[in-house]
């Protein structure tokens, strides 16, 4: 048995101003503006999101396509694909299957933001 105070659940929810205090509390007081960031941001919502592949075409174009037409992508089938994060690279992956019959994606790459990443 450890002496450690019990963590909060994870999830969707967003933590209210009490477990937000706890966090702060458990923090040991050198990482106390660290633990207040941390805090914060645990509570904050972001759009992950999984790039195929892009590509640059004229408007016109745009405008004449039709049901049932295939658009060429630039990346090639068997390349893995960007996972963004609000916008940022921040990695990439394989598409699977989950056990739900959904889309997943299995991270084979984990890559720093950087100002080249967005």
């Amino acid at each position: 048995m450890t002496d450690k105070p019990e963590q909060p659940p994870t999830g969707s929810k967003r933590e209210g101003p009490q477990v937000i205090a706890e966090k702060i509390n458990r923090a040991p007081p050198q990482d106390n503006k660290t633990a207040i960031n941390v805090a914060i941001m645990d509570g904050v919502s972001v759009t992950f999101s999984v790039e195929v592949g892009r590509i640059s075409i004229p408007f016109r174009s745009v405008r004449t396509l039709k049901q049932g037409e295939v658009i060429a992508l630039d990346r090639p089938i068997n390349d893995p694909m960007d996972i963004r994060v609000n916008g940022t690279l921040v990695g990439r992956g394989q598409v699977v299957s989950t056990e739900a019959k959904k889309f997943g994606i299995r991270i084979t790459e984990i890559i720093a933001p950087t100002n080249e990443t967005h």
